[in-house]
């Protein structure tokens, strides 16, 4: 449903740049990128080859997820080349504890889209989030991946506890074992948004999140006809 919201800003006009912290293959940037408008750029933030930067290259190795020794950042070029190829692609291979908002704010305009999925460890997402607070556009959406995956546990604790601070981002829905989040009052913009896309994948309404609440999705056939409909 990512790529549906992202194509309902390019529709309304909501400028700004897509950014992942965390690409792996390529598959949800380029997903994104599909969506991008003129002058807009795809930026993807990833330590690539250099694996001795992932903090969580342990942890993945204790899952079994073996693959993450393949990543090249010529891989995720591959990916983008065969499925955007119109999309402008910029690189940063950094690890993202090393990328500062400038860093991003130097290709032009404020992000629209930021997806973390990045460093699992409560200290790396703490990271992201505030490194995607402070680049997000303010009609901008945050994705954060695996925020109820057991195995990372971080990641629950680094988002509530951002929650629990003072902000004005707010959760928006959880979608295919991501969180998604947006600025006040855009929030509520794109909750009517998600049930427009897709109104049978909603599951419950309101579910309860740190001091607000969210709406909870599954994918559905609603949602794969309205993505047959704009590529096609």
């Amino acid at each position: 449903m990512s790529a549906g919201l992202a194509q309902i800003q390019a529709e309304h006009g909501y400028r700004g740049n897509i950014v992942e912290i965390g690409v792996y293959h390529g598959k949800y940037l380029t997903g994104l990128a599909t969506t991008l408008l003129d002058g807009e750029k795809a930026i993807a933030i990833d330590v690539f080859d250099d694996q001795s930067k992932n903090a969580d290259l342990v942890g993945y190795d204790e899952v079994g997820s073996s693959g993450i020794h393949d990543l090249t950042q010529q891989a995720f070029l591959d990916n983008a080349k065969r499925y955007c190829p119109n999309a402008d692609i910029a690189v940063i291979q950094r690890s993202s504890l090393e990328v500062r908002p400038e860093d991003i704010l130097s290709h032009g305009d404020k992000v629209r889209f930021f997806s973390i999925d990045g460093g699992h460890t409560l200290d790396v997402l703490l990271n992201d989030l505030h490194l995607a607070v402070a680049t997000l556009a303010p009609h901008g959406i945050i994705s954060i991946d695996d925020i109820l995956n057991p195995q990372w546990p971080g990641i629950i604790t680094g988002v509530v506890r951002f929650f629990d601070g003072e902000t004005n981002l707010r959760p928006v829905a959880f979608v295919s074992n991501k969180l998604l989040c947006a600025f006040e009052p855009f929030a509520n913009f794109y909750r009517k948004a998600l049930l427009d896309i897709a109104p049978q994948a909603i599951q419950r309404r309101d579910v309860e999140f740190s001091n607000y609440t969210a709406d909870q999705y599954q994918d559905g056939d609603e949602y794969d006809r309205f993505l047959a409909s704009i590529n096609g």
